[in-house]
């Protein structure tokens, strides 16, 4: 699965959250970003608004874990991808040079006895 990492910047409102990834984040040609049990809609190029889910509150620095709606073109604005175990929690990036490479994090095990979710973080 493919997930893209956003942060919630603004829980000013009832029953929304603004989040850190917008229009410049996404491939927009298929539709908007899954946020399920929330509902996620474009805010803005570099903005979206995630609507409260029904089990808790988000707040202010919360993150948040969206599905694309395209994953290859989305993949293809970001400059890291951190492939990481299901179920583990994934180091923070390490910065790269500005240039169009990956960073693949370590893996305990090899990747086809592993289940993988894939992360990507850092717009290009």
């Amino acid at each position: 699965a493919l997930f893209v990492q956003a942060t919630v910047v603004s829980a000013n409102h009832d029953g929304f959250v603004t989040v850190d990834a917008g229009l410049k984040a996404f491939a927009t040609d298929a539709g908007h970003p899954g946020a399920s049990p929330s509902t996620y809609r474009w805010f803005g190029d570099e903005h979206g608004l995630v609507t409260q889910p029904p089990d808790r509150e988000l707040g202010l620095g919360d993150r948040l874990e969206l599905v694309p709606p395209h994953c290859d073109p989305t993949v293809d604005r970001y400059d890291v991808l951190h492939l990481v175990p299901i179920g583990a929690i994934p180091a923070p990036p390490t910065p790269l040079a500005p240039s169009r490479s990956y960073s693949v994090e370590a893996m305990p095990e090899p990747m086809s006895s592993l289940a993988v979710r894939v992360t990507v973080v850092g717009s290009s």
